[in-house]
């Protein structure tokens, strides 16, 4: 089969080697997308100690079934992919959250993934996508499981008013999944104009912040309190310093972007307002079946969010380079 494999930095190669075959406990998937995101961009820079090449890239995957083990899949089921591997002995396995262990490791990034034409995965880790939702909307499950994640962790309310610090695919997803759990009010802050024109065609409020500053405007639309959640969706130092200004008195801070360098925060006020900052991994196996729920159901609206598909040998200028260098690329899928 072709595979698209991580040799190193600034190294992805497409390479021809053998089908895969499922241990007990596994199914075979003939994979249909694999998405790029962020973290495959810090993977292909070397920027992720903790990889060791070589190792095929893909985790945000969809595909469908062509043999299971476990008898519990039909061949020809389409399934999303929940690539998190646990130990399921540490604390945080043994206490419910996986998600978090403490040896995770995630296919695609510390083992072989799915942008290849076949992947064998723990059936566990199957979640079957409804009829009726196309492919390219089940390709975003992977990412709209991290913001529905996300929102759990901020404890958004019924009529909770948000704000999202970057309108990326993450962004843009964490704001829509605020709005289906019940917040009155959700805003996004984003410097890209084709990112604030695709959050505005969702129905989205958005903050430009190349003309406004989002600190002062949230200030100006609560009476000077504050949002009541406030979501860091960047990782970007600029970002981050803004977080505890703008979020009102004993207000809840979701800090889910990941920088590459420290960031500023301003902890005197974070102790002053009884403000509660959480961060946000990954996402639990309940989180990819809401997501996969609010896309079947049509509540979490993706169209447009997919900007280009692209073919696996093309990987590497069509999808890597372009989401590096421009801000109006959003979810790129690659199709092998």
């Amino acid at each position: 089969m072709r595979a698209l494999v991580y040799i190193g930095p600034e190294q992805l190669e497409l390479e021809e080697m053998a089908r895969p075959v499922p241990e007990p406990g596994e199914a075979l998937v003939k994979i249909r997308y694999a998405g790029i995101c962020g973290t495959d961009l810090h993977l292909w820079h070397g920027e992720m100690s903790a990889v060791r090449p070589p190792v095929v890239v893909g985790h945000e995957l969809v595909g469908e079934v062509l043999e299971d083990t476990t008898g519990r899949l039909a061949a020809g089921q389409r399934v999303a992919v929940e690539p998190l591997l646990v130990c399921g002995v540490c604390r945080a396995c043994r206490e419910g959250a996986s998600h978090v262990c403490r040896s995770l490791r995630v296919q695609g990034v510390h083992a072989n993934g799915g942008a290849a034409e076949f992947l064998a995965t723990p059936t566990e880790r199957l979640h079957p996508i409804q009829d009726g939702l196309s492919w390219e909307a089940a390709a975003c499950t992977e990412p709209a499981s991290v913001a529905v994640h996300m929102v759990r962790r901020a404890g958004v309310e019924l009529g909770d008013t948000v704000l999202v610090l970057g309108g990326g695919p993450i962004g843009f997803l964490v704001a829509s999944v605020a709005r289906a759990a019940g917040a009155r009010r959700v805003l996004v802050s984003e410097v890209s104009q084709s990112r604030l024109a695709l959050c505005e065609k969702a129905g989205i409020e958005t903050i430009d912040a190349t003309q406004a500053d989002a600190v002062q405007v949230i200030r100006d639309l609560t009476d000077g309190e504050g949002a009541d959640v406030v979501v860091e969706a960047v990782g970007h130092p600029a970002t981050v310093a803004q977080v505890v200004a703008a979020c009102r008195v004993r207000g809840r801070i979701l800090v889910g972007g990941i920088g590459g360098a420290p960031s500023p925060v301003d902890l005197a006020n974070v102790v002053f307002k009884e403000l509660t900052l959480v961060g946000s991994r990954v996402y639990e196996s309940r989180d990819m079946a809401t997501a996969l729920s609010l896309l079947g159901s049509g509540a979490l609206n993706v169209d447009g969010l997919v900007t280009r598909t692209v073919p696996l040998e093309d990987a590497v200028v069509d999808g890597y380079q372009r989401l590096r260098d421009s801000r109006d690329e959003m979810k790129v899928l690659l199709e092998p």
